[in-house]
């Protein structure tokens, strides 16, 4: 488990890198604030990663000489685990989302991006159906707002909304 989160770490260390490379190359509008920048949240997102994958690393590391947290007889594959299924799960909404974006436009693609995400990591989804639908509506509407209005970045118009 230890060589799993010290890989983890370390890819995750090199994305936010290559995030942070790759944000820095955003234009910034002359007069404008350098915090509306497009290129200023995923500098911010690229920098929580990468402090949570260096506090990974040094966690990992300083946990290194103890014994191991997880009996072998005890160790499954990892997509046969629900954490594993509910990752593939998530890769695979990643790689859809674009694709969805394009066709049925940002608030329903949206829309139902989060609400899958949340009730795949819900326990009992049929007693959440409320607050599910509540939770993905509200996150849409606050995106939408936050930036179309605010930042007025144009988004992808589909068949719906």
């Amino acid at each position: 488990m230890k060589k799993k989160d010290l890989a983890a770490g370390i890819v995750f260390l090199f994305f936010a890198i290559i995030l942070y490379a790759n944000a820095s190359t955003y234009p910034v509008k002359e007069g404008g604030s350098v915090v509306l920048s497009p290129g200023f949240y995923p500098k911010i997102l690229a920098i929580l990663m990468g402090g949570l994958s260096v506090l990974s690393l040094f966690t990992t590391l300083k946990k290194w000489n103890t014994e191991e947290d997880c009996p072998a007889k005890e160790k499954r594959p990892l997509f046969k685990t629900r954490g594993g299924k509910l990752f593939l799960l998530t890769i695979l909404l990643l790689i859809l989302y674009p694709f969805t974006l394009k066709f049925l436009g940002f608030a329903t693609a949206a829309f139902l991006f989060i609400f899958v995400l949340i009730t795949a990591l819900t326990e009992n989804f049929k007693s959440h159906i409320i607050a599910t639908t509540s939770i993905s509506i509200l996150i849409t509407a606050v995106m939408y707002l936050v930036f179309k209005i605010v930042l007025q970045i144009p988004f992808p118009r589909g068949l719906l909304i």
